[in-house]
């Protein structure tokens, strides 16, 4: 099939200065299309006044602290490793353990009446 010269005219005068091609126009499109809502979504929410700013926790003291540690691990002898892998980290594992098992249990103030029958049993 051939174009007449009418018709490639009228393309001609109709795609000046844009995309000729289906996709790429296609693809322009959806561009402009996605600017305007996000525009109009911006533009709504700055309307109503949206201040609310989530509390993403405390990310940052977490990092700092992390590089901290990883600094002083790759400044560390081998005898300080060996010290803190044997035994430190081990001494923090109880002793954590230990701090929450008083705070889980102190909750927990039962204490049963045992009857003289049931003492005498024991």
């Amino acid at each position: 099939p051939k174009l007449s010269e009418n018709t490639t005219k009228i393309i001609e005068e109709k795609f000046k200065g844009r995309e000729k091609e289906f996709y790429n126009r296609q693809l322009l499109y959806e561009d402009l299309k996605q600017a305007r809502l996000k525009a109009r979504i911006d533009e709504d929410h700055n309307r109503k006044g949206y201040t609310f700013k989530p509390d993403i926790g405390n990310a940052d003291e977490i990092l700092e602290n992390s590089l901290v540690k990883r600094f002083s691990y790759k400044t560390e002898s081998q005898d300080d490793v060996f010290e803190r892998l044997a035994i430190k980290d081990r001494e923090d594992l109880i002793a954590n353990r230990d701090q929450l098992e008083r705070e889980v249990y102190a909750g927990l103030d039962f204490r049963p009446k045992i009857n003289e029958t049931s003492k005498e049993l024991v």
